[in-house]
């Protein structure tokens, strides 16, 4: 197994934005260089002797400005802001004191050593945190790091996606997720929130043991290590959540 990360795609995509020409750009020179790729493997060891995957790690949003012109929803959401929601808050309940020890707009860790001085719970407080932020402007959920260890949930999208990315021993206290189109980078665009947007990565398979065609059933990336297993017949590994995608092999 190679695997090759194809790195500057990322790098353009965050600075100029899925729409800009350099993208395009970048895609072509992409495209040529995978050329040159095959080409080479195809004379060491034939290309049918080779399946290709491709895929992404993330997608993206646009870059808030030009959804903007275009007369859509995005827009640039402060960190520091919602820091500052937070220790507002808490002043204004549990007295004075530096409550956030760290983190960012997304995702805040909140100051236990302060919490215990005070004798409160960090249930109780992480809640009173997550209340003032949904009343934040363009913040549509506050989670509690109470709440995803616990799994406490109600079970839509943003729920499941959100306790998947959670760790339950270094996650924060407070989850942060914004407005669509809406992200934390004071420049260019970025990714991270549980919309479809950011979700959606192309998953393609090239090869002899493939049928060819394109594929409408929903996926996951997840699903590309068992279907690997599947064709070189060997044990899935043992951290895989993932099924063989065996409608597309031959």
């Amino acid at each position: 197994v190679l695997a090759l990360s194809l790195s500057s795609n990322d790098y353009v995509g965050h600075a100029k934005g899925p729409d800009d020409p350099q993208v395009r750009d970048i895609s072509i020179r992409t495209d040529r260089l995978l050329g040159e790729l095959f080409r080479f493997v195809e004379a060491k060891v034939g290309m049918r002797n080779v399946l290709v995957v491709f895929t992404a790690d993330h997608g993206v949003a646009p870059v808030p400005e030009v959804n903007q012109a275009r007369k859509m929803p995005g827009g640039r959401i402060v960190e520091k802001s919602l820091l500052e929601v937070t220790e507002k808050a808490l002043t204004a309940k549990y007295g004075a004191g530096k409550w956030v020890e760290g983190g960012t707009g997304a995702t805040q860790w909140l100051n236990y050593k302060l919490i215990e001085e005070k004798k409160l719970s960090i249930v109780e407080v992480s809640e009173t945190a997550a209340q003032a932020l949904r009343q934040a402007p363009h913040i549509i959920r506050a989670y509690t790091g109470d709440q995803l260890r616990r799994g406490a949930l109600t079970g839509d999208m943003f729920d499941q996606r959100v306790r998947n990315g959670y760790n339950s021993r270094s996650g924060g206290d407070v989850i942060v997720v914004g407005d669509p189109y809406y992200i934390y980078d004071s420049k260019g665009t970025s990714h991270g929130m549980p919309y479809q947007y950011d979700a959606h990565v192309p998953v393609i398979f090239m090869g002899e043991a493939i049928k060819g065609g394109r594929y409408q059933k929903r996926i996951m990336v997840n699903d590309i290590a068992p279907t690997l297993s599947t064709l070189l017949e060997v044990e899935t590994p043992s951290g895989s959540v993932g099924r063989a995608l065996d409608e597309i092999l031959k």
